[in-house]
């Protein structure tokens, strides 16, 4: 998995940079008015960064803030606020800065303040084309932490939703575009049920030409979460969408599986426990794209043999049994008479 996805752990770090050594995090109950000056210099600090490292250590440095070790509960609300609008007020300008990680942390440090101030900066991170895919993945999953908060302001809603949808269109990393579809998901808008079911079968079409890699996995998986929960919140497809939606659903769980079967029988690569599981997890994923298209009607994928001892062929016998074969129609093909069974892969 790429290195900007993985999490850190926080500690007290001494940052030494060419401004001097950073400040230590004003106490709880300091005055707010020292928290902007405070944010400020490390923002200064860390644009002057001479390694990833230092500017990870700044991070965690101010992140560590929200939370000292003899610090118990929650900062009072001024003082979280105050924190968040400096965080978003002088770190905004360095989201598109590529050298030494800066951008990279700096939009980190902006989505774990979780807080509506910081709505601007995303957005405008989200949407800025010449920045990184991994400062683009951090801005959508900011954004999907504070939606529910934004909701109540209208304004604010509608120009993250707004930079989702563009962002999301026109978006061609695989991981990235998976994080914008998880923060639709958040949104509950009823519109962007257009936008994962376009990516769920634009997924599925990837599929069949090709095995997917761990990363189109993530994006199929997306799409579908984002897909069945959008239904859930209320959205609604037409007979033709709504069959469409089967059919890629179908198609993302047969797959993959048939391609380890065949990469199992051509011995072309040793098949994993590891990658059945996570083609068994996308599965159950997807048929969860076909029961919300159904309510009240019940479709459960069979469990894998207990002890690791599952292979390729016992987990596209399982799939089969929803999916169905080409010899073989079965249980999606009863919900949804128009959904053919998933092609075979040659």
């Amino acid at each position: 998995m790429q290195f900007w996805r993985q999490c850190y752990t926080v500690a007290w770090v001494v940052v030494l940079g060419v401004a001097g050594q950073a400040w230590a995090a004003p106490a709880w109950n300091a005055p707010t008015t020292v928290i902007g000056p405070y944010i400020k210099e490390q923002a200064d600090l860390m644009k002057a960064a001479p390694t990833a490292a230092a500017a990870k250590a700044i991070r965690d440095d101010i992140e560590l803030g929200l939370k000292p070790p003899k610090e118990t509960g929650s900062p009072p609300p001024a003082w979280k606020s105050e924190y968040s609008q400096s965080v978003a007020k002088y770190f905004k300008p360095l989201v598109t800065e590529k050298a030494n990680g800066v951008g990279l942390n700096a939009i980190i440090l902006i989505a774990d303040m979780k807080d509506t101030w910081c709505d601007d900066a995303l957005v405008t991170a989200l949407g800025d084309a010449k920045s990184s895919p991994a400062v683009r993945y951090w801005a959508a999953r900011g954004l999907a932490g504070i939606l529910p908060e934004l909701k109540p302001i209208p304004p604010a809603f509608k120009r993250a939703v707004d930079a989702l949808s563009v962002a999301a269109a026109k978006e061609t990393s695989p991981l990235a575009k998976a994080e914008m579809l998880r923060a639709m998901k958040a949104t509950g808008h009823a519109p962007f049920a257009a936008q994962a079911l376009a990516t769920l079968q634009a997924t599925a079409a990837a599929f069949a030409k090709n095995a997917p890699t761990p990363y189109d996995m993530e994006l199929a998986a997306a799409s579908a979460e984002a897909l069945t929960g959008l239904i859930a919140d209320g959205a609604t497809l037409n007979k033709a969408d709504a069959t469409a939606a089967a059919q890629a659903a179908a198609d993302i769980m047969s797959f993959p599986a048939q391609y380890l079967v065949k990469a199992a029988q051509d011995k072309t690569q040793t098949v994993s426990g590891n990658q059945i599981t996570e083609a068994y997890n996308l599965a159950q994923s997807a048929l969860k794209v076909v029961t919300a298209l159904a309510p009240g009607k019940t479709l459960e994928l069979k469990k894998l043999p207990a002890g690791g001892k599952a292979t390729a062929d016992d987990l596209l016998s399982l799939v089969n049994d929803v999916t169905g074969s080409q010899a073989d129609p079965s249980k999606i093909q009863a919900l949804f008479p128009d959904v053919k069974a998933p092609a075979r892969i040659k």
